[in-house]
Order: C-alpha cells, then sequence, then structure tokens
C-alpha cells in the first residue's frame, strides 16, 4: 500500500533577531555629515563617543575610522555590560550603522535606546543611528571615503562601479558633454531611510524588506 502520510512543509527559518524583543526606542540619527564633522574635529572616538560597526558577514570592505566591531547578532545579550562600561568610560554618545542602518543598525541602537531608559539615564547618554550605514557613507563622496580604513570599494558598491563603467563608454565615445553617469547617493536603503516622504516614493514598498 502507498504511503499517504503529506510530508510536513518545511519550517521557515526565522531571522536572527526573532528570538530578542523588538525595541521600543526610535533611536535619533546622527548625520553623515555631522559624523565626519566629528570624525575630523576635537571629539575623539572611545572617548567623546563611540561608533559601532554591527556588521557580521559582511564585514568587508573597510569600517570607518574609530569604529568598533560588535556584530549585531550576539549585541542583545551583552547590553548590560556595553552600558557599564560605556558609562565607566563617560561616553555620551553610541552611534550604531550596519550596511544601511536600516535593519541592524536601527534595531540595536534601539536596544540600548531602551536600556539607556530602564537605568534612567537618558540625561547621561544616548544611542543614535548613523544614517545611511557604511554604505551611504562611502557614496557620499571622496571626503568620505577617505576616513574609511581598509576601503576596498569593490565590496561596498555596485552603483558606483556600474556607473564608473557607464561613464568610461561615454568617454571613449567622446559624449562628455551629451551625457553623465552617476550615482543615487545612498541607493535604495538610503532613499528610505531618509523618511516618509522618500518611502512615499517607493512603488510596491514592503518594510519587511529592509529590515535585515
Amino acid at each position: 500500500m502507498a504511503n499517504t502520510t503529506a510530508s510536513a512543509p518545511p519550517t521557515e527559518e526565522q531571522p536572527w533577531h526573532a528570538a530578542f524583543p523588538s525595541p521600543k526606542s526610535v533611536a535619533t540619527p546622527v548625520s553623515r555629515e555631522q559624523m565626519r564633522d566629528w570624525l575630523t574635529g576635537d571629539k575623539v572616538p572611545g572617548k567623546d563617543f563611540v561608533l559601532v560597526d554591527l556588521r557580521r558577514n559582511d564585514y568587508k570592505g573597510g569600517t570607518i575610522r574609530g569604529s568598533i566591531n560588535l556584530p549585531a547578532q550576539s549585541l542583545y545579550p551583552n547590553i548590560p555590560q556595553l552600558f557599564n562600561l560605556f558609562s565607566a568610560a563617560g561616553v555620551k554618545t553610541i552611534v550604531w550603522y550596519c550596511g544601511s542602518s536600516l535593519g541592524r543598525g536601527g534595531r540595536a541602537a534601539g536596544w540600548f535606546q531602551d536600556y539607556i531608559k530602564e537605568q534612567g539615564k537618558e540625561a547621561d547618554m544616548e544611542s543614535s543611528t548613523l544614517t545611511g550605514g557604511i554604505k551611504g557613507w562611502v557614496a557620499a563622496g571622496e571626503e568620505y571615503v577617505a576616513l574609511v580604513d581598509g576601503y576596498e570599494s569593490s565590496s561596498l558598491g555596485r552603483g558606483g562601479r556600474v556607473a564608473g563603467w557607464f561613464q568610461d563608454y561615454i568617454k571613449e565615445q567622446g559624449k562628455e558633454a551629451d551625457m553623465e553617469s552617476s550615482t543615487l547617493t545612498g541607493g535604495i536603503k538610503g532613499w528610505v531611510a531618509a523618511g516618509e516622504e522618500y518611502v512615499a516614493l517607493v512603488d510596491g514598498y514592503e518594510s519587511s524588506e529592509w529590515s535585515v
């Protein structure tokens, strides 16, 4: 007799953050321009502020100068210890980023801000995201790329690579006066991170697609 038992449907793999609660806080963003001014001014990374690169598997192509690497996947259980370390060092601002700061960056910053509130320390410390993440940073131009340690363009930008190829061809044809090839700063992830007026211009927008 043939076996008529239906096979169980495959179990859908849960995202890494499903094991942890959703953050309650929405962290304040720090703009690229503000962070650039901090890095080139009098502020000292690790003392006046801490810049955290949350990437793990995609930790390549360089990291913004002064960053420490704390993969998002192992962050949540370590938040109390990190809070104590930052408090002891007198750090006032923690800035988190990932590839785009849309998923891991916002989630980590929210978790940490939640913990700051639980400790009643909102007046002493703030948790923020870096707008656009590392990809938005390098797309913003040479003055930003100069502040990336270990920079490798091949790891951080399809847009820039394709635009460069096309601009090369324009030059070969002697048509620079007629046509220009450019990149959109920050790409689609930077676009949706910029707020509701930008999201409103995205056809078929699904927020879940941007929360990795």
